[in-house]
C-alpha cells in the first residue's frame, strides 16, 4: 500500500511491482463520507483500465444503492435503512 491520505489515512494507491523499480497502481477515490466511490484497476498491456463507480444513498450516505463499470453493466440495490437489509437487487447491462 502506497501514498496514505494525511487526514483520513485512506489508501489512495496499491502498488504491485513488476520489477523492484517497476509497478502496476490501482487508484482508490473516496467521497466525503470515507465511502470508496472510484476504483480503478492498473492498467493492461494496451492501456486500458478496470474503472468500477459506487453511488450512496442520500439519507444514510452507507448503502451502495448503484455499481457501474466500464463494461455498461450495474447493479442496483434497494435496502431497509431501519435493518440494513437489502429488499431488491438486480444486475443490469446497457444493450
Amino acid at each position: 500500500m502506497e501514498q496514505l491520505t494525511s487526514d483520513s489515512l485512506a489508501v489512495k494507491e496499491i502498488r504491485q511491482y513488476l520489477t523492484t523499480s517497476a509497478y502496476a497502481a490501482s487508484e482508490i477515490t473516496y467521497n466525503t463520507y470515507g465511502n470508496v466511490t472510484i476504483t480503478k484497476g492498473a492498467p493492461n498491456s494496451s492501456n486500458q483500465r478496470e474503472i468500477v463507480e459506487v453511488t450512496y444513498d442520500t439519507i444514510v450516505h452507507t448503502y451502495p444503492v448503484k455499481v457501474d463499470d466500464v463494461y455498461g453493466e450495474f447493479s442496483l440495490t434497494t435496502y431497509d435503512y431501519a435493518t440494513g437489509q437489502v429488499l431488491v437487487s438486480e444486475d443490469c447491462r446497457l444493450p
